[in-house]
């Protein structure tokens, strides 16, 4: 919950200019995150300790790798 509410940072460093990518594109990723996060993990508990959460964090670890090796670097 921490490092996925954390990643609102995400979308204040291309407004700053510290990063070359769409703000709005990742204000849609990160805000639909948030939405599963604080608007299905957190008030359904049961949820927590499902497959489903597994194959959630499975699919957002790998679309990171993906997305960060074609980053800037």
């Amino acid at each position: 919950f921490i490092f996925q509410t954390a990643a609102v940072m995400e979308i204040i460093h291309p407004i700053l200019g510290l990063v070359k990518t769409s703000v709005i594109l990742t204000a849609f990723q990160v805000g639909s995150r948030l939405f599963l996060i604080w608007g299905v993990l957190s008030p359904v508990p049961k949820t927590q300790n499902s497959w489903g959460f597994i194959m959630l964090l499975t699919a957002w670890t790998i679309t990171e790798i993906i997305r960060y090796r074609f980053g800037n670097f």
